[in-house]
């Protein structure tokens, strides 16, 4: 059987490549005040947190955006999103991970909807701030925000809706579950209470 590193490093490289190939991935929007960029490419680095670690999924943010930044793929600005993604979920989950847990579906599922919410605020944020710094006043933002509103929350269903697959897939091939033990069958069958028997005793008295 592979070892955990070398699960852990395979899953950090395809997580790496995906979110490369997917920065390439992007659709336009355009604004009054520019042009509105929606795009996927963070789905698979923030995946990886739940499979190769929550730092590891900081390394490839980083390593990834700021290769996609140099080669101009993206701009630095196009990652800033992804990265209070990160530190949402991260924060979530007490900045920690460990694959000695099963994940449950229904689990996948909320961290994708924080990971498509957040991903929706951030986006409008960022909008705001730079509509700020063009124009110098608060007058067209809430014009601009509503402009851009559409693209940002297709973008964040499009997160809500893709983070939880990748999330269990991930963990399907990372988690690393401790065998069961007889301890943990009688801690089970311990917590079944025999109501008939207890009706018996009451019926008695």
């Amino acid at each position: 059987m592979m070892n955990e590193r070398a699960r852990y490093l395979i899953i950090s490289i395809v997580c790496g490549l995906a979110t490369f190939g997917l920065s390439f991935v992007q659709w336009h929007h355009v604004l009054p005040t520019g042009t509105q960029t929606i795009a996927v490419a963070g789905i698979f680095s923030i995946a990886a947190m739940f499979a190769a670690g929550i730092w590891t999924s900081l390394l490839l943010i980083v390593i990834v955006g700021v290769l996609a930044t140099i080669l101009k793929i993206t701009s630095w600005t196009f990652w800033l999103p992804i990265l209070l993604d990160w530190f949402v979920l991260a924060g979530v989950n007490g900045w920690s991970m460990t694959n000695r847990v099963h994940l449950h579906h229904q689990q996948a599922i909320s961290f994708g909807l924080i990971a498509g919410t957040s991903q929706l605020a951030g986006k409008l944020v960022l909008l705001t701030i730079q509509v700020v710094l063009m124009t110098g006043n608060f007058n067209d933002v809430p014009r601009i925000i509503e402009t851009a509103t559409p693209g940002a929350l297709l973008e964040g269903l499009l997160y809500a809706a893709l983070v939880p697959p990748i999330v269990l897939l991930l963990r399907f091939f990372s988690e690393d579950l401790p065998p069961k033990t007889n301890n943990d069958n009688a801690d089970k069958t311990s917590k079944i209470i025999d109501l008939s028997q207890h009706k018996k005793e009451d019926d008695q008295r």
